[in-house]
């Protein structure tokens, strides 16, 4: 835990803000891991309202998901349980960047550790985004792949209790009924579904 004085990182603070920007004078660590830092800043609102102690979590490892969709066997998801929410779900498989792993990497690795299923060929970034940038500073990258051969059993079992291809209209069917409520999931299923999946109804 540091002291109480804050500090003043260079390339957050500015003298004069633009209109609706934040300001941020200093801030302090009062939790620190290998995994995340939890904050509180020291900012000033847009409106001018002064926040001493504005929390938020610094998080030191990116994650990266791959949602694997092939023309004909559909999608590639999982199901599982997440403890912390108390909820079931379908995801894609994803998770965390190693240090110096290419994030695309990253995303075949998790692929083939959650499903057993190997991405063939190149895989594109279908959706980067903050998932709370409110709180979290993390960054997730989603990325696409229409190809994989299966090499085997899964080597990180207990990441899904299911392992499926699923038909679009299925994967609809199932975000309608809020079977999908992982926030990477969802991101990444509704980008597909917008860009590449069947006609939307109306």
């Amino acid at each position: 835990m540091t002291g109480r004085n804050f500090s003043s990182p260079p390339s957050r603070e500015a003298p004069s803000a633009p209109s609706g920007h934040w300001q941020v004078f200093g801030e302090r660590t009062v939790y620190a891991s290998d995994r995340i830092d939890v904050v509180l800043a020291d900012v000033q609102e847009p409106h001018g309202a002064r926040v001493p102690e504005h929390h938020l979590v610094r998080c030191h490892i990116p994650a990266a998901a791959c949602l694997v969709a092939h023309p004909e066997r559909g999608l590639l998801l999982i199901r599982r349980h997440r403890f912390i929410v108390g909820t079931w779900g379908w995801e894609i498989p994803g998770g965390g960047i190693e240090p110096d792993e290419d994030p695309a990497d990253a995303a075949r690795r998790e692929v083939e550790e959650e499903t057993g299923w190997r991405p063939v060929g190149d895989v594109a970034l279908l959706v980067r985004y903050h998932p709370s940038s409110g709180l979290l500073d993390q960054t997730f990258r989603c990325y696409l792949a229409t190809e994989a051969e299966q090499v085997g059993a899964p080597t990180s079992p207990g990441e899904a209790a299911e392992i499926q291809w699923l038909q679009p209209s299925v994967v609809e069917e199932l975000l309608e009924a809020g079977e999908v409520v992982d926030g990477m999931a969802v991101t990444a299923l509704y980008a597909w579904l917008r860009r590449f999946g069947p006609p939307r109804r109306i």
